[in-house]
C-alpha cells in the first residue's frame, strides 16, 4: 500500500470534525493514570506491573534533545547509539518491544526497530515505559515492554507554545504547538524542525561530521458527531535525513579499530506518516464505553548511496468495549474490557521483495480492587497469524498496600511473542539470505518488588525480575554471507531496578535510578550492548523565587560489552560517566530562557564498539507560552 493510500484512509474523515457540536475528550489526570497500562487506563498507584513515566516538565527542565536521552534515565532500559540506535528493555532485543505514539503502533523498519529520533521532544507531553510482557494488551512484539508516547495533541484548554534553540555543531531547532478548545470541540496543530551538522561518529579523529535534519507536522481534532458519539482524528507526518558511515566488511584480524567505520557522505532518508480515526460512545449511566478505531502507519526508508529503499506499512482496525461491573467506569472497582482487532502489515523493497501478512486477535482484561488494599489486573490474548499460526499471550499483575499505608507490594508475570522481522525472513541482498522457516520468539517474565513512601520527602521502589527468551533469532555468518536461525535453548536475563525520588525541601528535587542486569545467551555468555550497571542521577534546584531552575544530570555505565570486529570476539568497553548541566530563567511571564551543556567534562566514550559518542556540546534557547 502506498503512502498516499495510508494518508487518504485517515484524512478523508477530517471534514466530519469541522463545524459539529462537541464536547471535549475526557482528560485523565496524567500524574496518576497509566493511559496505556491496560486495555483500559490504570491507576499508577495500584498497577501491579513495572512502569515509569517521564513528563514534559522533566523533559523541558533537563533539556533532553531526543527521546533516547529521556529514556536513558529510566531503569531497566539500555540505549546504544552507533550505526543503529537501539533500545532494549530488560536485556531483550530492540525488536521485542513496541512503540506507540498517541496509541498508534508505529511502522517498524525491516530490522523490527524504530528510530525514536524521528519524534521531536518539543511535541511530547509524556512517555510511559511499561516493562515486562505486554503482548496480551498490545499484541505480538510487545514481549519485553512498551514505550508509549503521548504528544501535545490538544487538551482541556486553549494554548500556544513555541521554542527556538541554537547550539553546537550548527544545531538549529524551532517548534510551535497550538490548540483551540471550545464547547464545540478541540483542534490542535504542531510543527517542529531541527537541523544539525552533527559530529564524527567514527573512531577516526580526522573523520567528517554526519549531518541530520528532521521536520515533523501533526494535526488532531475531536468533536461530537451525533449526541453521545465523539469522533476524532490524529494525523502525523515526519521527514528526516541522516548522514551515516558504512563499515568495512569483512574486517580482517589485526586491523586498526579506527579503520572499521569508513567516513563518507552516505545518506538515509526517512518518510513516516500515521493516522488514527476513532469514535467513542458511552452509555448506561457511564457503565459502558465503546470504541472503534482505525490506525494506519507507514515508513519509507531510502539509501541513495546503495540505490535501495524499503517500505513498511501497518493498518489496524480495533473494536473495544469496557464495562463497569459494579458501577460507572470512572469509579468502578471491577472493570472488564474486551478487544477485537485485525492487523495487516505490508513490506516491499527495491530488490523486488513484496510481502504482506495478517493477524486477527481477540483480547480481554479484568481490572479489580479487592478489600480496598488489593488491586488485580489479568489479561489474555489469542492471535491468529496467517504466517505463524496461533499464539496465546497473557499477563497478570497484583498490587497490595500494607496496613501502614506507606508500603506497597507489587508483582507480575506474563508471556509474550515476537514475530520474525522482515529482514530475518527475507534478507536484504544477495549475500544475506533470509529464512522463511523461522518460528516466533517466546518471552516469559516475572518480577516482584515494593514501593516505600518515607513521609512526604521520599519514595523508594525496588524490583527484581527474571526474563527468558525461547527460540531467539540470531544471525549466522559464513564465508562472507549469512542467514538467520532460531537458537536452541533459552536466553535468560535477571536483574534489579531501583528508583528513589527525594523532595527534601520544596525547592529541591532529586531522582535516582539504578539497574543491575545480567543477560546471557543459551551458552551462558553475557550478551553485548547490555550494561551490567547503569546509574542515573537528576537533581533540580529552584532559584529566584521559582522563576529560575538549575539542573544536574549524571549517568554512569559499567560492564558494557561489544564485539571487537577485528577479532570477531566479545570485548569489554570502557566504563564511563557523563555529566550534563542546565539552567532556565523566566525573564517575563510566559517567556523562559534556557541553556545547557551536555557531556560537561568532554568525556570520550562509546556505547557500541567502533562508534564514538558525542563530546561536549552547548545549547541556548527560548520557550514561550500564551
Amino acid at each position: 500500500m502506498t503512502k498516499s493510500a495510508y494518508l487518504r484512509r485517515g484524512i478523508s474523515a477530517a471534514a466530519l470534525l469541522v463545524g459539529t457540536t462537541a464536547s471535549a475528550q475526557e482528560v485523565y489526570d496524567l500524574g496518576t493514570i497509566l493511559v496505556r497500562g491496560g486495555l483500559s487506563p490504570v491507576e499508577a498507584g495500584t498497577y501491579g506491573r513495572s512502569a515509569s513515566v517521564v513528563t514534559s516538565d522533566e523533559i523541558e527542565a533537563r533539556g533532553y534533545q531526543t527521546v533516547y536521552d529521556a529514556l536513558r534515565a529510566v531503569p531497566g532500559l539500555s540505549v546504544s547509539t552507533g550505526g543503529l540506535s537501539e533500545l532494549r528493555i530488560r536485556g531483550g532485543e530492540a525488536n521485542q518491544s513496541v512503540v506507540l505514539i498517541d496509541g498508534v503502533e508505529v511502522a517498524k523498519d525491516s530490522f523490527g526497530g524504530y528510530d525514536l529520533s524521528l519524534l521531536d521532544l518539543a511535541d511530547v507531553e509524556r512517555i510511559e515505559v511499561l516493562r515486562g510482557p505486554q503482548s496480551a494488551i498490545h499484541g505480538a512484539d510487545a514481549a519485553t515492554g512498551v514505550i508509549s508516547i503521548t504528544t501535545r495533541a490538544g487538551g482541556d484548554a486553549s494554548r500556544t507554545t513555541a521554542m527556538v534553540e541554537v547550539g553546537s555543531n550548527e544545531s538549529r531547532q524551532v517548534a510551535l504547538n497550538t490548540s483551540r478548545v471550545t464547547d464545540r470541540g478541540r483542534v490542535a496543530l504542531s510543527f517542529a524542525n531541527r537541523t544539525t551538522a552533527g559530529y564524527d561518529i567514527s573512531d577516526d579523529k580526522k573523520g567528517n561530521n554526519d549531518a541530520q535534519s528532521r521536520r515533523s507536522l501533526q494535526f488532531s481534532a475531536e468533536g461530537e458527531l451525533i449526541p453521545g458519539v465523539r469522533v476524532g482524528l490524529v494525523a502525523r507526518d515526519v521527514a528526516s535525513s541522516s548522514e551515516f558511515d558504512r563499515t568495512t566488511y569483512p574486517f580482517g584480524a589485526g586491523s586498526a579499530k579506527e579503520d572499521y567505520v569508513i567516513d563518507g557522505d552516505e545518506l538515509r532518508e526517512d518518510e513516516e506518516t500515521s493516522t488514527s480515526l476513532y469514535a467513542i460512545t458511552e452509555g448506561a449511566d457511564g457503565r459502558f464505553r465503546g470504541e472503534l478505531r482505525f490506525n494506519n502507519a507507514y515508513l519509507e526508508q531510502a539509501f541513495p548511496y546503495y540505490s535501495s529503499f524499503s517500505k513498511m506499512g501497518r493498518a489496524q482496525a480495533q473494536a473495544k468495549v469496557a464495562v463497569g461491573l459494579d458501577g460507572a467506569l470512572d469509579g468502578a472497582d471491577h472493570i472488564l474490557t474486551v478487544l477485537a482487532e485485525r492487523e495487516r502489515e505490508d513490506y516491499s523493497t527495491s530488490g523486488g521483495i513484496s510481502r504482506a501478512r495478517q493477524t486477527d486477535s481477540v483480547a480481554a482484561e479484568y481490572q479489580g480492587h479487592i478489600l480496598d488494599a488489593v488491586a488485580l489486573q489479568l489479561g489474555l490474548r489469542q492471535d491468529w497469524n496467517e504466517d505463524f499460526g496461533d499464539a496465546t499471550s497473557w499477563n497478570a499483575g497484583l498490587s497490595y498496600e500494607l496496613p501502614n499505608r506507606s508500603t506497597r507490594l507489587h508483582l507480575s508475570a506474563g508471556k509474550g511473542t515476537v514475530n520474525p522481522t522482515w529482514y530475518e525472513l527475507y534478507g536484504f541482498s544477495g549475500s544475506f539470505r533470509g529464512n522463511s522457516d523461522l518460528e516466533p520468539e517466546v518471552v516469559q517474565s516475572w518480577d516482584i518488588g515494593f514501593e516505600q513512601r518515607i513521609g512526604d520527602t521520599a519514595v523508594l521502589d525496588l524490583t527484581y525480575f527474571e526474563q527468558t527468551v525461547t527460540d531467539r533469532i540470531v544471525t549466522v555468518t559464513s564465508g562472507g554471507g549469512g542467514t538467520t536461525s532460531n537458537v536452541k535453548g533459552d536466553s535468560e536475563s535477571r536483574g534489579a531496578e531501583v528508583t528513589l525520588a527525594l523532595r527534601p525541601v520544596d525547592m529541591v528535587k532529586v531522582d535516582l535510578a539504578y539497574t543491575w542486569l545480567d543477560a546471557r545467551d543459551p551458552d551462558d555468555n553475557r550478551q553485548i550492548r547490555r550494561p551490567e550497571h547503569t546509574l542515573s542521577l537528576n537533581a533540580a534546584v529552584d532559584l529566584f523565587d521559582g522563576r529560575g531552575q538549575a539542573v544536574l544530570g549524571v549517568r554512569h555505565v559499567s560492564g558494557l560489552l561489544g564485539t571487537d570486529q577485528s577479532q570477531s570476539a566479545t570485548t569489554k568497553l570502557d566504563d564511563f560517566t557523563v555529566v550534563d548541566l542546565g539552567a532556565s530563567y523566566e525573564v517575563r511571564d510566559g517567556l523562559v530562557l534556557t541553556g545547557r551543556v551536555e557531556n560537561l567534562f568532554d568525556t570520550e566514550y562509546e556505547e557500541q564498539w567502533g562508534y564514538t559518542a558525542e563530546r561536549r556540546s552547548a545549547y541556548v534557547g527560548l520557550r514561550a507560552s500564551f
